[in-house]
């Protein structure tokens, strides 16, 4: 066990940033989610489709939570490296 602190969340997935409107935001806070991304569900789709096993680490790098207020969080510099280390961890074990 790692004893590395998380949360579990509910994550939009879309294709493109500028789909990020206020009105889509808003929809999606109120659905529950707290995180965007981009990749996963793609990946998660074409690993299925081919009966590959998948599994992704996704680590925050920024946050836009507040637009006025940009909060760049060393572009997740630690976060990156914990889930690298996470990643061989794993590949070890396979």
């Amino acid at each position: 066990m790692q004893n590395i602190p998380f949360r579990e969340c509910v994550t939009w997935t879309t294709d493109g940033f500028f789909r990020e409107t206020q009105d889509m935001v808003r929809y999606r806070r109120a659905e529950g989610c707290t995180t965007v991304e981009m990749e996963c569900a793609a990946l998660a789709a074409c690993a299925r489709k081919r009966g590959a096993s998948f599994g992704q680490i996704l680590y925050t790098a920024d946050s836009l939570a507040n637009v006025l207020k940009h909060n760049e969080r060393d572009w997740g510099k630690n976060s990156l490296r914990k889930a690298l280390e996470l990643c061989i961890a794993v590949l070890q074990t396979i």
